[in-house]
């Protein structure tokens, strides 16, 4: 879950430079949102607070999906910067619902 936590904050980082890799542009301003929706979630993913795992999930499958709807319209912003944001996305996703899935107890036969 840790290591989810620090791709969810590189994640972040992403957001970041690609909004300044656009100049500062107003039309990419909105992606400071998510940056800082990601800080907290990884913060709380890092705290171990009972419920982040799943709402981590949702929200890293929320932002892959976001990062490919990127591609359908010609943006300000580089494509690759989308691509590797969507990357580690999917990447958080992936370790989040590994961390779920081995938090599950196993079913045990009579």
């Amino acid at each position: 879950m840790r290591l989810a936590a620090y791709v969810i904050i590189i994640s972040a980082l992403l957001h970041i430079a690609l909004w300044v890799l656009s100049g500062f542009s107003g039309d990419a301003l909105f992606l400071i949102i998510p940056a800082a929706i990601y800080v907290v979630l990884a913060v709380c993913l890092l705290a171990s607070i009972w419920g982040s795992r799943w709402i981590g999930l949702l929200v890293m499958l929320g932002g892959a999906a976001a990062a490919i709807g990127s591609f359908v319209a010609p943006p300000v912003e580089p494509y690759w910067m989308f691509a590797l944001i969507f990357g580690a996305d999917m990447l958080a996703a992936i370790l989040l619902f590994g961390s779920i899935w081995a938090g599950k107890p196993a079913i045990k036969a009579a």
